[in-house]
């Protein structure tokens, strides 16, 4: 098998597993034997990875702590908001019962928030390096989880606009000095 035939199999393992555990259950023999099968063939790709001398990806590059930590804050930035920016929509038109064109405008503070963020998240590496900027906008994820945990039936719309613009912050601020 090769790498990418090796990549394909583990990623539609572990999606096949993690999209009807809810269905079948987390604990069933099925889904734990998938995920262990997906986590032994991720194991050998990296494996293959490292032995390799044309990687896919060079994992030597994971002995850089900056890299590391710059990975792996994108992926808990992305854990923790990607879910939420693709089923807020459903959430304000589903339960707070808004038209799409009310949804849209909820955000619009979100993009603005973005887009500010983004142009000046340059200068404040710039001015104090990305450590500091990325560790706050981590803390930030976190309280913005806080505050959208908090969404019912009977949640205003500013409470939404806080939450989704903290996460836009985060996402300007923390991701874009990551990939810096």
């Amino acid at each position: 098998m090769d790498r990418s035939s090796n990549w394909v199999a583990t990623l539609s393992i572990f999606l096949l597993a993690i999209g009807n555990a809810q269905k079948i259950g987390w604990g069933s023999t099925i889904i734990l034997s998938a995920l262990l099968v997906s986590l032994f063939l991720f194991v050998i790709f990296i494996l293959w990875e490292i032995r390799n001398s044309e990687p896919m990806i060079n994992m030597s590059l994971f002995k850089n702590r900056t890299f590391s930590f710059s990975c792996g804050a994108n992926v808990l930035v992305f854990l923790a908001s990607a879910g939420t920016f693709f089923l807020m929509p459903f959430f304000l038109q589903g339960v707070l019962n808004l038209s799409p064109q009310q949804t849209g405008l909820i955000f619009v503070p979100t993009t603005l928030t973005f887009a500010i963020t983004g142009t000046i998240s340059g200068r404040i590496s710039d001015k104090f390096g990305t450590r500091w900027p990325t560790i706050f906008g981590l803390t930030i994820i976190v309280l913005s989880a806080l505050v959208l945990s908090t969404l019912n039936e009977n949640s205003s719309y500013i409470t939404v606009i806080i939450g989704m613009s903290m996460q836009a912050f985060v996402w300007a601020c923390s991701l874009l000095l990551t990939q810096a």
